[in-house]
């Protein structure tokens, strides 16, 4: 933001948070064409972070494509709706709060870091000591990366089966769409949300086999081990976490405290999408009610008579719309997240309609949920330089 002032842009070409540091690399664009796309890269976050750990983020403002009336393409600049947040979390109750501003646009430039690990074959090994580390941090920047299908040329070609360029060609690394916006910035940690419920942390393998199998895309990230990043929602990924426990690794009675947040997550049954929306429907229907009976009554035996109606339509209303959408149910309306043909991962093309999460039929394939790059031994994280590296025993204080 403070660049755009001057009229320069930021392309951020590599970013990582590494060996308790951060380093971006950034490249500066002196375009005050590119500068209207700042704003549109920029967000707040909404964020549960004394509860479950979920969040939402609000863009400041948004950018969208259009046609004019020649039929041309043009950008156009509007503030973004919010916010997308209530002051509680929809999922465990807790408070939300504010964060930001925060980078929304992509933090790597694909090619960028292609052009790097094709150079790293060619190093000396005896001056660079660490080409194995990058590779396997650089690598695991790449397969972090959600938006490749729809960001700057494809990266999977070899060095051999690249069309020939000159040299000064090939030190150009593309330009990055300027109105691509990373609509799942943040990563979650495996034993963080294990531990919200009380259960044994679920493998990295298992819950990228449950994302999968369900449709959605999901990797690990170079910042922390046994974190995902993943373009599933929260309401997908808590329904996997309730079916970890009642399939894999059951809590203790009494583990969770009533009104904890792990409580309240594993307190929402597996009800179907209709059922959910009469409630919703039917108490904000009666919060109407509640308050009009409030603003005009100024007896108070009329207002508790009046009160007592509204419950009983309330009661009468719900009654109806249960066994409604209980008749829904049986008679097979429910879609399946699995294909057609049976059992098994959707594609992309299948899942853009995303079904109500107490529908999904959530699987931990663990062979689905493993690297296809893990056939190669990258060392991805940071190791112990040493034998026995970090601190030692406590002194004894004897001798």
């Amino acid at each position: 933001m403070s660049a755009a002032k001057y009229g320069l842009a930021i392309e951020p070409l590599l970013s990582l948070s590494i060996d308790f540091y951060a380093r971006v690399f950034v490249r500066v664009h002196r375009s005050p064409a590119q500068v209207k796309f700042v704003s549109g890269n920029m967000m707040t976050v909404f964020n549960c972070d004394e509860g479950c750990g979920a969040w939402k983020t609000q863009p400041l403002t948004h950018t969208k494509q259009k046609l004019d009336k020649q039929g041309k393409p043009f950008t156009h600049f509007g503030f973004a709706q919010g916010p997308t947040s209530d002051s509680r979390c929809e999922h465990c109750g807790s408070k939300m709060h504010v964060g930001g501003p925060l980078w929304a646009g992509p933090l790597h430039n694909p090619q960028y870091i292609q052009n790097i690990l094709n150079m790293l074959p060619k190093l000396d090994q005896n001056i660079y000591h660490t080409v194995d580390r990058i590779e396997g941090m650089l690598t695991t920047a790449l397969e972090e990366d959600l938006n490749l299908d729809i960001g700057v040329a494809s990266i999977s070609q070899k060095p051999t089966d690249a069309p020939a360029v000159s040299a000064e060609n090939a030190a150009i690394v593309p330009r990055v769409d300027p109105a691509l916006r990373d609509k799942h910035p943040f990563y979650f940690s495996l034993s963080a949300i294990s531990k919200v419920l009380r259960t044994a942390t679920i493998s990295i393998d298992a819950m990228r086999g449950a994302l999968r199998h369900l449709g959605y895309q999901a990797t690990r990230t170079h910042a922390k081990p046994n974190t995902i990043r993943t373009d599933a929602s929260w309401d997908v990924i808590w329904e996997i976490m309730r079916e970890w426990v009642r399939q894999k690794s059951p809590i203790k009675e009494g583990a969770l405290k009533p009104g904890s947040p792990g409580a309240v997550i594993m307190l929402k049954g597996r009800q179907g999408p209709e059922v959910d929306n009469d409630n919703k429907q039917l108490l904000d229907l009666l919060k109407k009610e509640l308050q009009s009976i409030l603003e005009q009554g100024d007896n108070i035996t009329d207002v508790v008579s009046r009160l007592e109606t509204a419950l009983d339509r309330s009661r009468a209303r719900q009654a109806s719309g249960t066994k409604s959408a209980c008749d829904t149910q049986v008679n097979g309306q429910h879609d399946s997240r699995t294909s057609p043909a049976g059992p098994g991962p959707l594609s992309r093309v299948q899942a853009t309609h995303r079904p109500h999460p107490s529908t999904l039929e959530v699987v931990f394939d663990e062979a689905l949920g493993k690297e296809s790059s893990s056939r190669k031994r990258l060392v991805r994280y940071q190791l112990n330089p040493r034998e026995n590296w970090g601190p030692l025993s406590r002194a004894s204080g004897s001798g």
